[in-house]
């Protein structure tokens, strides 16, 4: 028997494209080679009922396919931490509002007496020379005079 080139083309495609099929796991009963040479036994199924009910934005993003970005860091605390030195972003207290005093006193500025080291707060000491976080040594520079 005789086989042209046809033939053997053909015959050469249909075991390339058995071959994937049985590989990928295309079998008559929906396990693969693949699945059975790795033990990968489970498969994910949908209820019959949910698949065509269930809108998309309602199912989680681990069943669209979206991998979670890694961890960001902690965003910064609600509450403003309480602490002598140095005196920082987040500080609030009494020395503080001193601080707030003698900027307002001396430098004339209108800052509110509140306690918090906010964005004003920290802006009107950088403008007048001052370093945030605010050491002992220039709060004490700074209030000098106050009472």
């Amino acid at each position: 028997m005789k086989l042209t080139k046809t033939q053997i083309i053909l015959a050469s495609a249909g075991a390339v494209v058995a071959g994937a099929a049985i590989f990928f796991g295309l079998t008559k009963t929906g396990k693969g080679l693949v699945q059975k040479w790795f033990g990968k036994k489970e498969t994910v199924e949908m209820a019959e009922d949910t698949k065509a009910d269930t809108p998309k934005s309602d199912i989680p993003p681990e069943d669209k396919g979206i991998v979670p970005s890694k961890p960001q860091a902690p965003p910064p605390p609600k509450t403003e931490l309480k602490r002598e030195f140095p005196l920082g972003t987040w500080s609030m207290g009494s020395k503080v509002e001193s601080v707030q005093k003698a900027l307002n006193k001396f430098y004339k500025f209108t800052l509110p007496i509140n306690g918090k080291m906010d964005n004003d707060t920290i802006n009107s000491l950088t403008s007048r020379g001052y370093t945030v976080p605010l050491s002992k040594q220039q709060f004490n520079r700074l209030i000098v005079g106050l009472k």
